[in-house]
Order: C-alpha cells, then sequence, then structure tokens
C-alpha cells in the first residue's frame, strides 16, 4: 500500500523515516508544497537523496508528500502522486486505484 504523509506546518519528516517509506515504497514519490500562495509539486521516480534534498528545503512549510507501489498501472511519473486539480489549486494523494482517470500532469518544482 502506497505511503501518503500529511507533514503540517514546522513540523520536521526525517531523512530515514522518508528513506524507509522510498525503499518499501519504490514506484514514484512526490510532494506538494504552497511557498507564497504558489503551489509547487514535484514527483520523481528514483534517487531518494535528490527527493529528500528537495523536501528539505520546504520543512517550515505544510506538505504533503507520497510513496508509490504500483499495484496497478504502469511505473512513471506521470502516474506519481500528487496528482494536480483544478487548474493547480488544488492536489490530492490516494491509496486506491482511480478508473478511468488519464492524468494530464507535468508541473515539477
Amino acid at each position: 500500500m502506497c505511503v501518503a504523509i500529511y507533514k503540517p506546518k514546522n513540523a520536521t519528516v526525517e531523512f530515514d523515516k522518508l528513506q524507509l517509506c522510498s525503499e518499501t515504497n519504490p514506484d514514484g514519490m512526490g510532494f506538494a508544497v504552497r511557498v507564497k500562495n504558489k503551489l509547487l509539486v514535484h514527483r520523481q521516480l528514483d534517487d531518494f537523496s535528490s527527493f529528500f534534498k528537495l523536501v528539505n528545503q520546504y520543512q517550515k512549510n505544510q506538505m504533503i508528500i507520497h510513496f508509490r507501489i504500483a499495484t496497478h498501472g504502469v511505473v512513471s511519473r506521470e502516474i506519481s502522486h500528487p496528482f494536480v486539480m483544478n487548474n493547480k489549486t488544488i492536489v490530492f494523494v490516494h491509496n486506491g486505484i482511480l478508473s478511468k482517470y488519464a492524468p494530464k500532469l507535468s508541473s515539477k518544482v
């Protein structure tokens, strides 16, 4: 099952805990954070160290983080979470299968 994390403002996520999430859910990782009224979304497939460096830049911000394990569908950056909706004003992550959903995603920090 995927790992979905809500990180409150000023909370800290530790390298070793996120690395374990990446190792057990190796099929994509991503996060969303709001910075100066702009929603930043980043998704990638591998290289946890570079991913954590980006996450670490926003430790003071509220954030959602997701690590995917592919139970269905292909392994690709495009279907890694978070998904961007509503003209980049809403993002979401989920644990499950969404049928008949064709993402058109290309946002990146």
